[in-house]
């Protein structure tokens, strides 16, 4: 992977290596206009999962492949799976934490911090064309002494991209800062209904900013990292 000076980025630990160089998560359209929609559970238990499928799920996939991170790189993939067959091959990033299934669908277990980066999805139909799709995923955790107030990762304009809130608690309210503000909805940027999480599509240069999620529970209140997103 190319230094990420090269792509202008400010990288801090723990997200270095996590969070990609712009041209390597890039966007292709798939039949029918489809893309990733994103699913998520949190729970406090291992069972708080993500769930990245295709919509609408192609007719005529062969097999298909998920990975995390430069999509060039074979290192990257996280696994295979052969449509017709039902087997799935794991790859080296696979971490025994992932299942894939026949829609096309990746899903991802007892999630964390760690897991933040961009998603691809390579399709092979059976006519022997290949599509792609990509996501960028980040997940901001409570705001602890040990946590980075703020972390930088940018993106392109017409990227995709989803902020998770983390938590565990369901009876905290949650609520999200955009540049300190209380965030509004738009066409392209909507809140999930318990508001864990928000989704922007085809990102625009407005939508660069400070993001930030706050819980809200009887007399106490936290805060989340903060992602300064930049939008080139």
């Amino acid at each position: 992977m190319e230094a990420p000076s090269a792509h202008g980025h400010r990288w801090r630990v723990p997200w270095q290596g996590l969070l990609l160089a712009v041209s390597l998560c890039t966007i292709e359209i798939l039949p029918n206009n489809g893309g990733l929609v994103l699913e998520s559970r949190m729970a406090p238990d291992v069972n708080s999962y993500i769930f990245l499928k295709l919509d609408p799920i192609p007719r005529t996939v062969h097999s298909y492949t998920w990975l995390k991170g430069d999509n060039r790189d074979p290192n990257n993939q996280i696994a295979s799976y052969v449509v017709s067959t039902g087997i799935m091959s794991p790859g080296p990033a696979y971490t025994g934490r992932e299942k894939l299934y026949p829609i096309a669908a990746l899903k991802v277990w007892n999630i964390s911090r760690e897991d933040s980066g961009c998603y691809t999805v390579e399709a092979l139909m059976t006519n022997n064309k290949k599509y792609k799709a990509s996501i960028y995923l980040f997940i901001l955790e409570p705001l602890t002494a040990t946590s980075l107030e703020e972390f930088t990762s940018t993106v392109q304009v017409n990227d995709e991209l989803v902020i998770i809130c983390l938590t565990s608690d369901t009876s905290v309210r949650l609520h999200w800062l955009f540049n300190g503000r209380k965030l509004q909805e738009k066409e392209n940027k909507k809140l999930s209904s318990n508001n864990k999480t928000v989704h922007i599509k085809n990102i625009m240069r407005e939508d660069a900013g400070k993001y930030q999620c706050m819980y809200a529970k009887v007399n106490i209140m936290g805060t989340s990292e903060r992602l300064k997103l930049e939008v080139i």
